[in-house]
């Protein structure tokens, strides 16, 4: 049967359906889900069949498809727009195919990871160390994003314009949310102070490369551990983030790209403020001498004002002393009572003093601050050291 229209005002694709049904509802709308999806004629999937693998990092044209595209192809061709070396989104093919890293060898089970900073140290044979990821002072936070972000903006990040990272940025700021809303912690590794610059940019490659998931889980060691932190992907992609203290860099086509704002972006439990940068080398001795030197002149401060305490007492106790012997004595004239009594507090006065000869010093005690101040100030070197 036909829908035609007529003078009613009804169109080919609705009509009004029963109250049972719902209500009006339109025949172009029915049964379609309005979410965007990536299938395998996306641009995306195209663009993925004709890539290689050049570094640790990025991504160029297969050999075989720069030779035969030519022609009538050209005007086709997914790559056109795009730089010749690009980041690469192994991690986004993961997500949209649900694909979780697996064992090399069937039937094998890995031991799993409980963090990040575990892969830093692999166990077993043929693992290769990854100090990249080690803990140390965690001041490099990474973030993967979400299926939801895959769906809905992963796509415009593979544009040849910056527009996909603007959009993400910009729709962010407007509702007031921060990176949370469209990205997932993964872990916290170490990231050296004082890299600025290419330098930066280097160390951000590196990290890239570590995080592909042939490199720190071969062996699906962070299968439970990505099912657990609801993550969509093991490799490290374009669209992924690191933040460093209060700076967040994305991974957009041609590499880390430093977002404007990206400390607005930052969850609200990062205070910036808090972070203390650490010293080069030569100010770090200086530091440390000025804290040891502050240190040892509180000891001995201490140490003084105790001894001269002590002092005062003891003299103190003498003069009492003192007058209770000559007391005892003037007493002791009119009878033999008082003498012995005299002899007696005389007595006792100078076992006193003799036991508090015995017992440690103030200057004992300083010396032994100022062992403590040492210790702690070599832990704290070595700790410095260490990370």
């Amino acid at each position: 049967m036909e829908a035609k229209g007529n003078g009613d005002g009804a169109s080919d694709v609705s009509y009004e359906s029963a109250a049972s049904e719902g209500g009006y509802e339109p025949a172009g709308e029915r049964g379609r889900d309005p979410l965007p999806r990536i299938i395998s004629s996306s641009h995306c999937v195209e663009v993925f069949r004709r890539i290689r693998w050049v570094d640790g990092a990025f991504c160029c044209r297969l050999q075989e498809d720069a030779k035969g595209n030519g022609g009538k192809g050209a005007d086709m061709d997914p790559l056109s727009g795009l730089p010749s070396r690009i980041m690469g989104f192994d991690g986004a093919m993961e997500a949209w195919l649900e694909e979780m890293p697996l064992a090399r060898v069937p039937g094998h089970v890995p031991r799993p990871y409980a963090a990040l900073n575990d892969a830093s140290n692999p166990q077993g044979p043929q693992r290769t160390e990854l100090p990249i990821l080690r803990a140390g002072n965690k001041r490099a936070t990474i973030w993967y994003f979400t299926l939801e972000f895959l769906q809905q903006l992963w796509p415009l990040f593979l544009a040849p314009d910056p527009s996909g990272m603007k959009l993400w940025e910009r729709a962010l700021l407007d509702r007031g949310c921060t990176i949370q809303s469209t990205h997932i912690e993964v872990g916290q590794v170490h990231c050296p102070h004082g890299k600025e610059g290419k330098q930066r940019l280097q160390w951000l490659k590196s990290l890239f490369a570590a995080l592909q998931a042939s490199k720190w889980t071969p062996d699906g060691e962070a299968r439970s551990l990505l099912i657990k932190r609801r993550l969509s992907h093991a490799s490290m992609s374009i669209g992924d983030a690191v933040q460093i203290g209060s700076e967040l860099f994305v991974a957009g086509l041609a590499g880390f790209v430093q977002v404007k704002e990206g400390d607005r972006l930052l969850p609200p439990n990062f205070e910036p403020e808090n972070e203390e940068p650490e010293p080069s080398s030569a100010r770090g001795k200086e530091a440390a001498n000025k804290k040891e030197a502050s240190k040892e002149g509180s000891s001995k401060d201490e140490g003084g004002t105790e001894e001269a305490g002590k002092e005062a007492k003891g003299r103190g106790r003498k003069k009492k002393g003192a007058k209770a012997g000559k007391g005892a004595k003037g007493r002791g004239k009119g009878g033999g009572e008082g003498r012995g009594k005299g002899d007696a507090d005389e007595d006792s006065m100078r076992g006193k003093d003799r036991q508090r000869a015995k017992e440690p010093g103030p200057a004992d005690r300083a010396d032994r601050r100022k062992l403590r101040a040492q210790l702690q100030a070599r832990r704290e070197q070595l700790q410095a050291g260490g990370h």
